[in-house]
C-alpha cells in the first residue's frame, strides 16, 4: 500500500481492530469528514467526499462516496469492480488506510467501496500494535499455560479466552519469566503483568491484556522490529490485493 511512510519515519502504521473502527474512525468521520482519496495500485489518487449518512445505513460494510460530476462517466469505465486503496486524512498526524472493492451502484446513483480488508492508522513507535492472523504462530507461555495472541506490541500482549474458561488469574497478577514465541523468534520476558480483563460485547470471549516488564532495551527493540514487520507485511498484502 502506498502510505508515504518509510523506514526512517517517526510515524508508523498500526493495524486496527473492529472495535476501534466502531469507537474511533466512524465517530471521528461523523464529527468531521476527512480528506478522502482513493486510487488503483500504481495510479494517482482521486479525491472524493464520503457520504456519511448513506454509509451508516450499510452498517459501515460499504463506503458510499460522491465524486466530481465531470469524472463520473470516466470513472464508470475505470472503476468497475476493481480494488482500490483508500486514505482518510484528518490531519498530518491522523491518517487511516485500507483497501476495498469499488463499483458504480445505480440504485443509489453513487460509487460504493465495499469494505472488509484490514484498516491501519498512523501512530508513534511506542504504540505500534499488530492484530495476529491464523497464519501467525504467536504465543505467550506463563504459569504453565499457553495463550494464543490476539494482538501484540513491544510493550504487551492480549489474548481471548472463552467466557466459560475465564478464571484462575486476576487483574494485577504478576508472572515471572514468561516465554513469548513470535513465529520463529523466541523472547524471555522477565515479568508479565495482567493489566486488564475486558468482556467482549455480545461475544463468548473475554480479552486478557498483559504488560511486559523488565525487558532490556535491546530486547524490546528486537520485539518492536518483529511487530512492525508484521504490520508492514500485512499492509503490503492489502495493497497488493487486486
Amino acid at each position: 500500500m502506498t502510505t508515504g511512510l518509510d523506514e526512517n519515519s517517526k510515524t508508523y502504521l498500526r493495524q486496527m481492530d473492529a472495535e476501534e473502527l466502531v469507537k474511533d474512525l466512524w465517530p471521528r468521520t461523523k464529527k468531521t469528514l476527512p480528506e478522502f482519496s482513493f486510487w488503483r495500485k500504481g495510479s494517482e489518487p482521486y479525491t472524493a467526499t464520503i457520504l456519511y449518512n448513506q454509509t451508516e445505513t450499510t452498517e459501515f460494510k460499504s463506503l458510499i462516496i460522491d465524486v466530481d460530476r465531470s469524472y463520473v462517466e470516466v470513472f464508470k469505465e475505470k472503476f468497475r469492480d476493481v480494488t482500490v486503496m483508500m486514505k482518510f486524512k484528518f490531519s498530518v498526524d491522523v491518517q487511516y488506510f485500507s483497501s476495498g472493492n469499488i463499483d458504480w451502484n445505480p440504485s443509489v446513483n453513487k460509487f460504493v467501496i465495499h469494505l472488509g480488508q484490514p484498516f491501519f492508522v498512523t501512530t508513534k513507535r511506542s504504540s505500534c500494535r499488530y492484530v495476529s492472523s491464523n497464519a501467525d504462530r504467536i504465543q505467550l507461555k506463563l504459569a504453565g499455560q499457553t495463550f494464543t495472541c490476539y494482538d501484540i506490541s513491544s510493550g504487551g500482549f492480549s489474548t481471548l479466552i472463552k467466557n466459560e474458561e475465564v478464571g484462575g488469574i486476576e487483574k494485577g497478577q504478576v508472572f515471572e519469566k514468561a516465554e513469548l514465541k513470535y513465529n520463529l523468534k523466541r523472547f524471555i520476558i522477565p515479568k508479565v503483568r495482567l493489566v486488564n480483563i475486558i468482556p467482549m460485547d455480545k461475544s463468548e470471549w473475554t480479552r486478557y491484556a498483559f504488560k511486559f516488564e523488565g525487558l532490556k532495551v535491546v530486547e524490546e527493540d528486537a520485539l518492536w522490529v518483529e511487530v512492525n514487520n508484521s504490520v508492514r507485511n500485512l499492509a503490503h498484502l492489502v495493497g497488493n490485493n487486486n
